[in-house]
C-alpha cells in the first residue's frame, strides 16, 4: 500500500541496510530499475528531515491529457449530440 515515492524510498533504505550488492537484490525483489534505486539512495542521503514528506507523488501536469484538451472538435460534437436529444426548455 505504498505510493510510488514511498516504494522507491523503502527500496533505497533497504539496499543501504544490506550493503554491498543491496541495490541488485532489492531492485530484483521489488521490480525496480537499478538506476531508480541508486538515484533514490542519492536523494535519501542528501535529504534533511523536511524533505522526507512530499505533498505530491507525481509532478503537476503529468499523465494523460483530457480528450477535450486534445481535440477541440470533440467538445462541439458532444454539445451538438446533446442539444439534439434534450427535450424541453433548457432554461427551466
Amino acid at each position: 500500500m505504498l505510493s510510488e515515492s514511498q516504494k522507491r524510498w523503502h527500496a533505497a533504505v533497504k539496499s543501504m541496510e544490506i550493503g554491498y550488492g543491496g541495490v541488485s537484490i532489492v531492485s530484483r525483489a521489488m521490480g525496480l530499475s537499478r538506476t531508480t534505486v541508486t538515484q533514490r539512495i542519492k536523494e535519501v542521503t542528501s535529504l534533511d528531515e523536511t524533505g522526507l514528506s512530499q505533498p505530491r507523488v507525481r509532478q503537476e501536469g503529468g499523465g494523460r491529457k483530457s480528450p477535450m484538451v486534445k481535440d477541440a472538435k470533440l467538445s462541439r460534437s458532444i454539445e451538438k449530440i446533446l442539444s439534439e436529444t434534450t427535450a424541453g426548455d433548457p432554461m427551466n
